[in-house]
């Protein structure tokens, strides 16, 4: 019993293990969307750490949420991979903003740097914030009186792992090319 695969049959199979693995292989982009997250105060006003789920709508810390964020008009918005901090005028008290627990969803990934992407607050420079894999820590204690709004957007790397099917997928597909290449070459 002879078994025969026609070079059409094994290019259409190759095509579609191809495509199958791309397609698992495809992930959502990592975000903070739906993700917990939490924002603490230390210095001249502690504030307990305060958690909510980023909603990618309102901004999620407010004065009526997070204590030292007392005066209307002042927010911390967390986007899908960016944190924007509004202050008003007047907002010179040494501070330590933390923000933390940054558990991205969608594909896996940890904080490896930040860009500060605009800023209206004139004594906010990328020097005075730092991060850890799953944090970002702004130094608002300069003595200044201005306020401002600023944008930090997030850089992240994926963490994330493939899964064994989609590996196989490849392998798959890996084998089909081999296939047809030594079938190309014994005709």
């Amino acid at each position: 019993m002879a078994f025969t695969v026609s070079c059409s049959t094994l290019r259409q199979g190759f095509a579609a293990a191809a495509l199958a693995a791309s397609v698992c292989a495809a992930s959502a982009a990592p975000t903070l969307i739906g993700d917990t997250v939490t924002a603490t105060f230390t210095g001249n006003f502690n504030a307990a750490a305060s958690a909510l789920v980023v909603d990618g709508g309102a901004a999620e810390f407010t004065g009526a949420n997070l204590t030292p964020l007392n005066i209307a008009g002042e927010f911390i918005d967390i986007g899908a991979t960016s944190i924007t901090l509004n202050l008003l005028n007047g907002y010179f008290n040494p501070q330590l903003i933390t923000i933390s627990d940054l558990d991205f969803l969608g594909e896996s990934a940890v904080v490896v740097g930040f860009s500060l992407a605009s800023s209206s607050i004139s004594w906010l420079t990328a020097g005075m914030i730092s991060f850890t894999s799953d944090s970002i820590t702004i130094d608002v204690g300069t003595g200044e009186a201005s306020g401002g709004r600023a944008l930090i957007n997030l850089v992240t790397r994926s963490t994330a792992v493939p899964e064994p099917g989609s590996l196989a997928l490849v392998a798959l597909a890996l084998l089909a090319a081999g296939a047809a290449q030594r079938r190309s070459r014994s005709v």
